[in-house]
């Protein structure tokens, strides 16, 4: 990925009637929602460590879309999406490892993600950096996760903390 200066073209301003940009274009900082923070932390280093590099990964989705670096977004995508993928596969090791009685319900989730990211890429691959798929991306991802972390990641996380470890599955 470049991390010079970006030449493009069809930034946000330039694909949309009247102009419009992107919330927050011009700004200073991240866009709101993006940054991982102290609340969303469930108490399992390996969940919290994985859930901050998700952030990393999707703020800098947001940000490429933002600043119009559309040559960017197709790397971004698959970076963040890749990622998500192993984390959802280290859960549910762990979910196995543990015998969760959630697992079910929390894998389904996952796939629903991996699912509704996938059209998400989809709709972005069918219509360029519109706006709407600014919005989209920038505000369902975050929606996701945090309602994820606080929910089922967190109930995870606890249930982990109570098992024992001679408790736990075999693995091999």
């Amino acid at each position: 990925m470049r991390t010079g200066p970006s030449r493009h073209r069809g930034t946000f301003a330039e694909s949309e009637p009247g102009g419009c940009s992107p919330p927050g274009a011009g700004k200073q900082g991240p866009a709101v929602g993006t940054e991982w923070d102290p609340s969303l932390a469930v108490g399992h280093a390996e969940i919290d460590g994985q859930h901050q590099e998700i952030f990393r990964r999707y703020a800098a989705l947001v940000k490429a879309m933002a600043a119009g670096a559309n040559e960017d977004l197709a790397v971004l995508f698959e970076f963040l999406g890749e990622y998500a993928l192993e984390h959802f596969a280290a859960e549910e090791r762990m979910m196995a490892e543990v015998r969760y009685p959630g697992a079910t319900v929390h894998a389904a989730a996952h796939a629903r993600f991996v699912r509704e990211y996938g059209e998400l890429r989809a709709l972005w691959l069918a219509n360029g950096p519109t706006h709407g798929v600014y919005v989209k991306t920038s505000t369902w991802i975050a929606d996701w996760l945090r309602a994820h972390i606080s929910g089922v990641d967190l109930a995870l996380a606890r249930f982990l903390r109570s098992v024992p470890p001679r408790a736990r599955a075999s693995t091999g």
